[in-house]
């Protein structure tokens, strides 16, 4: 059964079906529906997220970011239309390079001038702020950007962007949402939210992780390359375990996350390039840039075999 609901109160609902417990924020004037929205619930005892509200936005997305990392859920930041936005700085840059989920929301210059609709512009600087693609501020670091025109598929967007951005690699994505948009009232309507989890990876063809575990057994000095297997840290120990039991030596150059111990026998610390020298079979896994071509190559390469995260 449908009920009335403003554009934020979907948004919100959105955010609490897919699991967002913390809302981390630099409000301006966009954010007045969502702030009562947020009112209303808490008034009425529903469970909502909370607010964390940030000094600027470049802290607001680095407490996400961390949050994301420490929690291993995708989390949301709302920053202030096209200057909020262009505040995020480089900390978006960080999101993006570390693969962190986040759904970035911030708000857009009312379209209405006269008050044909709730929300219409009301103060000077809804003119100066109307700029005119607010997307391209942040669009190279984002997998996903999209404008939110009703309320009425709100919890079907938030959940879609959320999706896109627990599902690997991970990283930011954008959405926004004119006053009018947020203040509208629709018919609102339930949505499941267990249809929308993260794309399950897509695991190597059967003869590919045989053809790898063959080279791996006939090589004498096998290094493994990676610098983010450890984002999923339940797979380190089927790493050690691989390693222990092939003889593989793992190297992590520009760690991004514990990919393997340290004071593992097998542990060839933190650069590939003094290894290609001796290495005669190279496996490189989740690394953006596994050596420098300009200081050491691979020797003697015969083929060149792209790899997916050993599932």
């Amino acid at each position: 059964m449908s009920t009335e609901e403003t554009g934020a109160d979907a948004l919100l609902a959105g955010l609490r079906d897919a699991g967002v417990d913390v809302v981390f924020a630099n409000l301006g004037s966009d954010h007045p529906a969502i702030i009562e929205s947020l009112a209303r619930d808490r008034a009425a005892g529903v469970a909502t997220p909370s607010v964390v509200l940030a000094p600027h936005e470049a802290s607001a997305l680095a407490a996400a970011h961390g949050y994301a990392l420490a929690t291993g859920r995708p989390q949301a930041v709302f920053v202030h239309v096209d200057v909020g936005t262009a505040n995020l700085g480089g900390a978006v840059h960080n999101a993006a390079r570390s693969q962190v989920p986040v759904l970035i929301f911030a708000g857009l210059t009312p379209f209405t001038l006269e008050g044909e609709l709730a929300g219409t512009r009301n103060s000077y600087p809804n003119h100066l702020q109307d700029v005119r693609d607010q997307h391209a501020i942040v669009r190279p670091y984002t997998k996903w950007s999209y404008d939110l025109r009703t309320g009425s598929n709100a919890r079907q967007v938030v959940l879609r962007g959320l999706q896109l951005a627990g599902s690997a690699p991970k990283g930011p994505v954008y959405l926004t949402a004119a006053r009018e948009v947020l203040a509208g009232r629709t018919q609102g309507r339930s949505v499941d939210p267990d249809l929308w989890h993260p794309i399950d990876p897509v695991p190597l063809p059967g003869d590919a992780v045989d053809e790898i575990l063959d080279a791996i057994a006939g090589a004498r000095f096998p290094v493994l390359v990676t610098s983010g297997f450890g984002r999923d840290p339940a797979g380190v120990p089927d790493l050690v375990e691989l390693a222990d039991l092939l003889g593989l030596g793992v190297a992590q150059p520009i760690a991004a996350a514990m990919s393997f111990p340290a004071d593992h026998e097998l542990h060839l610390g933190y650069a590939a390039d003094p290894l290609l020298a001796r290495a005669d079979l190279i496996l490189v896994v989740d690394c953006d840039a596994p050596w420098m071509p300009a200081l050491a190559r691979p020797r003697g390469r015969r083929r060149s075999t792209s790899s997916t995260p050993i599932p």
